[in-house]
């Protein structure tokens, strides 16, 4: 298996880090998710829109990194 660092290389900050992990682990990047990300924002306590904003830089910086 892929380790959490070597996989989320590329993610910029430790909070983007954090959000990428809760929602993995919550399922939301499964076929078909059975969370959302007001799921992810209540874990995380944070809003919905930081949740998206996180998840969006994160995915950035993975296509970015991966380039």
């Amino acid at each position: 298996a892929v380790s959490s660092k070597r996989s989320l290389a590329g993610v910029r900050t430790g909070t983007q880090h954090e959000t990428v992990e809760t929602a993995y682990q919550l399922g939301y990047f499964k076929r078909d998710p059975d969370v959302n990300l007001t799921d992810i924002a209540d874990a995380l306590d944070k809003s919905r829109w930081t949740v998206s904003e996180h998840l969006r830089l994160a995915h950035q910086a993975l296509i970015e990194h991966h380039r």
